[in-house]
């Protein structure tokens, strides 16, 4: 196994930092109220073009009131009842683009008002920037039409997440998107008594509790997900993370699924291996959860060397469940000696 305790461990920080690590005034950024009102116009004049009734029928205040109505630890792609009834009465009453057109509206919308509902939550200034930072992404995705034809309706992983960052139920921290969760312990019912044991005990003793912990999700339709992607940018999106710890006392920690947590990884990509070292190294566990297909397509989507061990069947991606108390995740920020 390759050691790289030299590097992972607190000590080796000032080792790892050889490239800019994003800093505060390399993204201060602005909302252009201006583009955002401009897009908002675009897409009403668009819709009352087809039904000048239409908005008027479905309001969107109603819309954001539904989902401003989900459960505090929801998933990222949950949706409830009422959400799918109004999207299937707009389509009744159009067609599918006419709906996309009305979720672009509704995301412009949610980012135009986002300020007051920012200000009452307890975050680091640099998660406001990385929301500063989303809010101009998405819009311009709006404003350029640069996604694909269904990419503004359910089930779209992505599209949930814009959904979900712009009605503030996630924060961003580059690329990676967290949300609150419950700590998923019922998927481990099946999964052998000692790894159970070991998740009680982390539960009991280490993280206090099984909710809520923030669940972290990789947000690849993001064009700055690969700039955090790197050691530095494990590190510096660890120490954020810690700083909403400190703000938000009531979260257990950190949690989330993914094949790259696969011991696996080390054999076949032993250039993403130091994910899982830094983080066990510096208190992190790691649960299995057994292959499934969404680890499959995500581990050879964009790797030919996984893809044809796994065409050869002598790879089988594996999620694995990260899950990183907030004691552990504190501790370990507090050892660090910053040079940002």
């Amino acid at each position: 196994m390759t050691n790289f305790s030299q590097v992972i461990k607190a000590g080796g920080v000032k080792k790892a930092r050889k490239s800019g690590c994003p800093r505060m005034r390399e993204f201060d950024q602005m909302i252009n109220y201006e583009k955002i009102k401009s897009v908002i116009n675009q897409l009403e004049l668009e819709i009352n073009n087809y039904n000048d009734g239409l908005l008027k029928t479905f309001p969107l205040k109603k819309y954001i009131d539904l989902i401003d109505k989900y459960p505090e630890h929801a998933g990222l792609q949950y949706r409830s009842s009422e959400v799918e009834r109004y999207c299937e009465d707009i389509v009744a009453s159009s067609n599918f683009q006419i709906l996309e057109l009305y979720h672009k509206l509704l995301i412009a919308t949610l980012i135009s008002t986002f300020e007051n509902k920012l200000k009452n939550k307890k975050l680091p200034n640099e998660v406001k920037q990385y929301y500063f930072k989303d809010f101009n992404r998405i819009i311009g995705q709006i404003e350029n039409d640069t996604d694909f034809s269904g990419y503004y309706r359910y089930p779209n992983y992505f599209f949930s997440m814009d959904i979900s960052i712009c009605n503030l139920r996630m924060f961003p921290i580059g690329g990676r998107k967290y949300h609150l969760s419950r700590f998923p312990i019922r998927k481990f019912l099946n999964k052998g008594g000692r790894q159970f044991v070991s998740i009680l005990l982390f539960l009991i003793f280490e993280a206090r509790g099984k909710e809520p912990f923030l669940r972290v999700h990789y947000d690849t339709h993001d064009p700055s997900f690969m700039d955090g992607f790197t050691l530095e940018g494990l590190i510096y999106s660890n120490r954020i993370l810690a700083d909403v710890m400190k703000m938000n006392p009531q979260i257990r920690g950190k949690i989330g699924t993914s094949w790259i947590g696969d011991p696996q990884i080390e054999r076949i990509s032993p250039r993403l291996a130091y994910i899982r070292y830094f983080e066990i190294a510096n208190g992190a566990r790691y649960f299995y959860l057994g292959p499934s297909d969404k680890a499959a397509k995500d581990a050879t989507k964009k790797s030919s060397t996984r893809r044809r061990l796994y065409n050869e069947g002598k790879y089988v991606p594996s999620d694995y469940l990260e899950a990183w108390s907030r004691k552990s995740l504190i501790k370990w920020t507090n050892k660090l000696k910053w040079y940002w």
